[in-house]
């Protein structure tokens, strides 16, 4: 007995869902925290008008001695929701490789994530 993958649609629905869900979660969280101890929900900082994914990386530093703090959840949402599609495209092409042996469609999304790294990691 094999056990099948779900198609495309439903792995690609899963991802963007969950990586959805899980930012809203982490944002909620850092607001409701910066709320509990400033009164406020200004979470104005300058790490979170990082343009990338490495300036919100590094805004992790930024954070508590403890590593925790309310801008770490807050810089940890806004990169997850980053993180998303290009964990979609990525799984689209491990999908088209090796499930659905169609190199074409692998080599287009392969140029996409190539872009999308460009655009998170390295401008």
């Amino acid at each position: 007995m094999t056990r099948r993958l779900p198609p495309l649609e439903t792995l690609v629905f899963a991802i963007l869902a969950g990586g959805l869900l899980l930012s809203v979660v982490l944002i909620l969280a850092g607001l409701t925290w910066e709320w509990i101890l400033q009164g406020t929900l200004n979470a104005d900082h300058p790490a979170l008008s990082a343009v990338n994914v490495r300036g919100l990386l590094e805004s992790f530093a930024a954070g508590s001695p403890a590593g925790l703090s309310p801008l770490v959840l807050l810089s940890a949402g806004i990169a997850v929701l980053l993180m998303t599609p290009y964990i979609q495209v990525l799984a689209a092409m491990l999908f088209f490789t090796f499930r659905d042996r169609n190199y074409r469609f692998s080599a287009i999304t392969g140029f996409v994530a190539v872009v999308l790294t460009w655009v998170l990691f390295l401008r």
